[in-house]
């Protein structure tokens, strides 16, 4: 297999460049535009964009300023709330030195515009044996190779998800888009451009099934659209390749969309700037909850037209892929990139544009809605999810690029880490942000992050390792069968909604403890949590509170750790941390649940046990895990006449004390004692006087 892009620059037919290779960007003719910090008052713009400084008002004038405006209104940055931009027909290298002359700003930082974003493969096996099917003639790879039709098994996208989409313009009156773009905000510039942002939104959300033209990915998404203002340009390259560019600045709708609480922002241009202040502005975005889906551009490998912010979490930077699952060329492919999509040759809905009617297209413009339509899915199957769990379930259920090296042609070096993780498969991605649910027949390991949907069931003769977080939806459970066995080394914790219900070990009622195999097990090592349940762990079997919970060693599994595995109120159903410091333990802690007695005598935990009331004063019990004892000390003179019984959960006897100890410490050795659940009771002349639980961890 072939490696592309060495010192190359292929021909293209015009009609593919018409799309990819134009600029999408600001008023006027000027490269770029100004990011200033004004430190004196006179140097703010009033309500109509201009300025009280005669000084300003003359560089305005000459360098020909056509807009001066707040460029981050609502930021939470005081950095960017002092932020304006200055856009001009002039020459805007010469405004900022002159600016930069007067004393009036304390920063003054210049920002190009940008570009819109106008690859063999080993093939993911087939997804699912029942892909849907489409009608619209013109649907193609786009929706095949990555998965979708499997995917809309699961979903097909909730009207509640909406995609903003920063872009030239949208026809609300066609007939793909009726009904799926909810909004549409800005002024459009030149109508030789408006096609764009129309086969970006139609890439989401265009009809399924209605034939005519294509399908979306998305299709039961919606789309916000947020027009940016362009101007259109057209030359006759060197290789009498008729170019088209459309230029304008994304910022302003872009910094809207984030103000009006879009969760997903797609951004199908050739970079966003580099600039402090953009990626300031980036950091807020992506921390207040949204993912923003950049294009990775249409130059040739190695250009970096997104290096300032590609590494911020919840920055997506998306490039191409062909129908067959090659590379191809005139794409941008570098460090930056997270993952391909479909882009090479892509259907589209049908549009003007140079001079032609067209319904196909090339270039990552088509990528970046392609990946933002999973993006959509996924937060239709799973709302808790914040951009950076996205980004992280996208890029880790991607396909492998079989031959996925290139050659930066600036360096001349080869490099296969210039792809990403792989190309997309929204199928699988759904499936992972859907979560786990059901029966586990197969011991497993989980890492990373994971999600549960529904209650998961650990089966007999089955282990499940968890060493990362899981996070549970309302009302779910982690079950373990009697001879299932779960090892916690992270964290198990809810969803945003609300707690989930817990883990719950089965054991068999009728089944002695020393029975191996016979009882749900789980095992908490150092570092393990369990947080936000309604009740932390429930040992149940046959109605009776059986299985085991066990902690590696007391070493092992701190007082701290103890007290995190029971935050939980202490409501009637959960646990207080009062209590988890009292528990009564041999060599690990132990958290089960209020157990009712076997021999149905009154029973008291360990925070109940000081309201018994004189003269008939309880034993202090303690435990001794380095010689595997258990203390019974009696405090008044009733000793000698107390006979202590030890039971397991079925009532059959474990031990009992001699009869008139003289000692008012009587002694329990348990080094051959399984471990499990025990229940105590201390008698005298008149009958029970204290019962409790003993739990028995090695």
């Amino acid at each position: 297999m072939k490696n592309y892009f060495k010192n190359i620059r292929s021909t293209f037919i015009w009609s593919v460049l018409l799309l990819f290779s134009f600029n999408l960007l600001a008023q006027g003719s000027a490269t770029g535009y100004l990011y200033v910090y004004p430190s004196d008052p006179s140097a703010y713009p009033d309500q109509q964009g201009g300025v009280s400084n005669p000084t300003l008002q003359d560089f305005f004038l000459v360098y020909q300023v056509v807009s001066y405006h707040k460029s981050f209104p609502g930021a939470a940055s005081q950095m960017l709330q002092n932020a304006y931009e200055i856009h001009c027909d002039g020459d805007v290298d010469e405004l900022k030195a002159k600016l930069e002359s007067t004393g009036l700003f304390s920063l003054i930082e210049i920002e190009s515009y940008m570009q819109t974003a106008s690859m063999p493969i080993v093939d993911c096996p087939e997804p699912c044996t029942n892909p849907q099917s489409v009608n619209d003639p013109n649907s193609g790879y786009e929706l095949t190779l990555p998965g979708y039709l499997c995917a809309w098994n699961i979903t097909q996208g909730d009207p509640s998800v909406v995609v903003a989409v920063i872009d030239t313009d949208f026809d609300l009156d066609d007939p793909e888009l009726a009904g799926k773009v909810i909004s549409k905000v800005g002024t459009p510039g030149s109508p030789n451009c408006s096609h764009h942002g129309n086969i970006v939104a139609g890439t989401i959300v265009a009809t399924p099934n209605n034939g005519i033209e294509v399908a979306g990915v998305a299709p039961g998404a919606r789309v916000a659209g947020y027009v940016v203002n362009t101007t259109f340009n057209s030359y006759i390259d060197a290789n009498g390749n008729l170019v088209c560019s459309c230029s304008g600045s994304p910022w302003g709708q872009t910094w809207q969309a984030y103000l009006d609480g879009r969760k997903i922002i797609n951004v199908s241009w050739s970079g966003l700037g580099n600039s402090s202040t953009v990626v300031n502005a980036i950091k807020e975005i992506t921390g207040g909850g949204t993912l923003l889906i950049v294009a990775a551009g249409n130059g040739d490998p190695g250009s970096q037209e997104h290096s300032a912010y590609y590494n911020i979490p919840g920055v997506l930077n998306v490039s191409s892929i062909s129908s067959d699952g090659t590379l191809h060329q005139w794409v941008s492919y570098n460090q930056g990139v997270d993952l391909c999509a479909p882009g090479n040759a892509v259907s589209t809905l049908t549009h003007d544009y140079c001079g032609g009617t067209r319904s196909i297209a090339w270039g990552t413009s088509l990528s970046a809605p392609n990946a933002a339509g999973a993006a959509a899915l996924i937060l239709s199957v799973n709302p808790c999810l914040k951009p950076t769990e996205i980004e992280n379930i996208l890029k880790t259920t991607t396909c492998p690029i079989e031959n996925p090296t290139v050659i930066d042609i600036f360096t001349n070096i080869s490099h296969d880490d210039y792809t990403g993780t792989g190309y997309l498969n929204a199928y699988a991605a759904v499936l992972k942000a859907q979560g786990y649910f059901g029966s586990i027949s197969v011991s497993d390991t989980w890492t990373g992050e994971n999600y549960v949907s529904a209650d998961v069931v650990v089966e007999t003769n089955v282990t499940l390792t968890i060493n990362g977080t899981v996070k549970f939806s309302e009302g779910a459970s982690l079950i373990i069968k009697p001879g299932g066995r779960v090892n916690l080394y992270g964290t198990l914790t809810n969803s945003c909604m609300g707690p989930w219900d817990g883990v719950v070990v089965e054991g068999i009622a009728t089944e002695s403890q020393y029975t191996a195999g016979k009882h749900g097990r789980l095992y908490t090592y150092e570092g393990a949590v369990i947080e936000n349940a309604v009740t932390g762990v429930k040992l149940i079997g046959g109605g009776i509170l059986y299985g085991i919970m066990q902690g590696e060693s007391a070493g092992n599994l701190p007082q701290n750790k103890a007290e995190q595995l029971l935050n939980y109120a202490n409501n009637g159903t959960g646990y207080s941390a009062a209590w988890a410091k009292n528990i009564l333990t041999v060599k690990g802690y132990h958290f089960p649940p209020k157990p009712k007695h076997p021999a149905g005598s009154e029973e008291r935990n360990s925070e109940q046990k000081n309201k018994l009331t004189a003269p008939k004063s309880p034993y202090v019990i303690s435990p001794n895990p380095a010689n595997d004892y258990v203390y019974f000390t009696c405090t008044n003179s009733l000793r000698s006449a107390n006979p202590i019984i030890v039971t397991d959960a079925t009532g059959r006897v474990i031990w009992q004390s001699l009869a008139n100890q003289e000692s008012p410490t009587t002694v329990w050795g348990t080094t051959t004692i399984r471990p499990g659940v025990y229940f105590y009771s201390i008698y005298d002349e008149a009958g029970l006087i204290q019962s409790g639980r003993i739990a028995i961890l090695k």
